[in-house]
């Protein structure tokens, strides 16, 4: 077996079983690591059992007794992989000498193909140490079981995530939402409007404020209609409101090509024509400067805020707002009594900061 530089002294550190709650992870893109956090811990505070989240970088450990990983692949937007933890250990020999054989011949066997991956979460691990690696623990698999490799297309992935501390081994599955979320940006739409919201980012917004396929959802600056549409994906029901009729027209253009339970209304936010919603998200027009017939956008935001309590049907965190930082999100929502839940900055480029928050009704 060839020799590797990954290494530290140490034993096995855990391993799941049955008996115990099981350990998986989630791995976030690396777009904005704070906004894929957050989104993460939203998706796991959704699912109908307990779990616990702990942070390496980039790297979620979840403590829970189901898997959570198919059901935070089909909704994450900046998740990159996720899957079940099969063993840790301070060592990678420990780990050698200790692999999970009882739980690796649950996923593989004759007529399945496995690949071995190491990703490097910290600094000083060559890829040539990584590589060495990924062949010796490649090689004890493939004597140990009657599974095959296939380094190209395989249908198992092994992740081996090598932190400073630990070697932590995976059953993983990529992301797929990732590549659908590219074809839906706002230029392969039928419709466009420089001011739509990408894919990414709408459906982070949706998450973060936990939406179900059966809320009612409100986007009260719909535009375009791009939030609205990663909300009619997960399947909850959707209702715009634009004062711009060119703009209206063209949410329903885009709307219509996912669901045909949705209602657009043209009107402001300062007198909406809507009694009652589960969710309320939407991206209001940028900066001081903003206007809609004369009206500034702050003006129209904090007119929404102060609607919050009369709109939103039950308590929790049910409201996400992103828009320029200029309109100092924190001091509306502060002004009209509400609490903050999630505050997140994202420096578009040196002139432009965008600020995501939730609130907390």
């Amino acid at each position: 077996m060839e020799s590797s530089n990954v290494s530290l002294p140490g034993a096995i550190i855990s391993t799941s079983s049955d008996e115990f709650p099981m350990k998986y992870f989630a791995f976030a893109s690396g777009e904005h690591i704070e906004l894929a956090r957050a989104e993460i811990e939203s998706l796991c505070q959704m699912l109908p059992f307990e779990t616990s989240v702990r942070w390496s970088g980039r790297l979620a450990s979840i403590t829970g007794n189901r898997n959570p990983a198919d059901f935070l692949l089909s909704r994450g937007a900046f998740i990159q992989e996720a899957g079940t933890v099969l063993a840790e250990s301070s060592s990678p020999q420990t780990l050698f000498e200790r692999l999970p054989l009882g739980r690796l011949n649950r996923y593989l066997s004759s007529d399945r193909s496995f690949a071995v991956r190491a990703l490097a979460l910290h600094e000083g691990v060559s890829h040539g140490d990584r590589q060495v690696f990924e062949r010796n623990l490649g090689r004890l698999i493939l004597d140990a079981t009657n599974s095959r490799v296939d380094l190209g297309n395989p249908d198992v992935l092994l992740r081996v995530f090598l932190l400073p501390e630990r070697f932590v081994l995976c059953i993983s599955v990529l992301s797929s939402l990732r590549a659908v979320l590219r074809k839906r940006e706002p230029g392969k739409k039928p419709f466009f409007h420089p001011s739509m919201m990408n894919a990414f980012l709408s459906r982070v917004m949706c998450n973060l404020v936990g939406m179900k396929p059966s809320d009612v959802v409100l986007d009260p600056f719909c535009g375009g209609g791009g939030i609205l549409c990663e909300a009619a994906f997960i399947g909850s029901r959707v209702i715009g409101v634009e004062l711009n009729w060119k703009l209206l027209r063209g949410a329903s253009e885009n709307l219509s090509q996912v669901t045909h339970d949705f209602s657009l209304v043209q009107g402001n936010a300062c007198k909406l024509p809507i009694n009652s919603c589960d969710r309320l998200v939407t991206d209001p027009p940028y900066g001081r400067g903003s206007s809609t017939r004369g009206v500034q956008a702050r003006e129209l935001v904090e007119s929404l805020v102060r609607q919050l309590d009369k709109l939103l049907i039950g308590p929790g965190e049910a409201v996400c707002i992103c828009s320029s930082e200029e309109m100092n999100l924190l001091e509306v929502v502060d002004e009209a009594g509400h609490d903050v839940g999630r505050h997140i900055r994202i420096r578009v480029h040196s002139g432009l900061v965008r600020e995501v928050i939730t609130v907390i009704i």
